[in-house]
């Protein structure tokens, strides 16, 4: 988070020269209306210091969500444009056994349960040597 930036800019009342994620507008909206009631007299300066700790760490709390969730769903995305390859494979294939383990692959990438397809791989290989 650019803080020095935006806090800046937020006990300017100017917009900031950059573009801003969404915990960083969040972090620059709540402290521009803290430094107005500070400039204002509606709050004191120790009080003004004690909630603007309090946002800092709250927005950066939500900054650290908010890039897990982005980490997530780009991750989601792979998946589909995994998925989206294997199903074009799969339509290919003339060999059960390759349909079945690559079906596993898809069904363990939308699961995001990464041993899956280990386990179903054991079972098939498992069942050709026997």
């Amino acid at each position: 988070m650019r803080l020095k930036e935006i806090e800046l800019s937020a006990s300017q009342n100017r917009k900031p020269d950059i573009r801003m994620t969404m915990p960083e507008k969040c972090l620059y909206t709540l402290l521009r209306g803290l430094y107005r009631q500070y400039h204002s007299k509606q709050i004191s300066k120790e009080d003004a210091k004690a909630e603007k700790l309090k946002i800092i760490s709250d927005c950066t709390e939500y900054e650290k969500h908010y890039n897990e969730w982005c980490a997530m769903y780009a991750q989601y995305q792979e998946n589909i444009r995994q998925c989206g390859q294997i199903l074009n494979d799969i339509e290919k294939s003339k060999d059960v056994t390759e349909i079945a383990l690559l079906a596993c692959t898809a069904i363990s990438l939308m699961t995001s349960d990464r041993n899956y397809i280990k386990r179903q791989e054991r079972k098939i290989n498992h069942e050709k040597y026997e």
